[in-house]
């Protein structure tokens, strides 16, 4: 009984570990992904450049986004950073 009470904590252990450097894998596309985006407008042109900023942080649009793994969603990300 203690050894499968151990185990679970180990697995949640994990778990945890493999969120947050999901967490941060993701965190690095995202910069390199608006970084990239950025440099190419032109920065002398402000209504251009707030346009781009309002396209990549999805100012005024909704959409869905499908997960790889369908055990992670919204839901689970919530709960586990809550």
């Amino acid at each position: 009984m203690l050894w499968a009470l151990a185990e679970e904590q180990t697995d949640a252990l994990w778990v945890d570990v493999l969120m947050k450097l999901m967490a941060c894998r993701i965190g690095r596309v995202i910069i390199r992904y608006n970084s990239t985006e950025l440099s190419r407008v032109d920065p002398q042109d402000s209504r251009e450049m707030w346009t781009k900023v309002k396209q990549l942080t999805g100012h005024g649009c909704t959409h869905q986004v499908q997960s790889r793994n369908p055990a992670i969603t919204a839901k689970t990300l919530n709960e586990h950073y809550a």
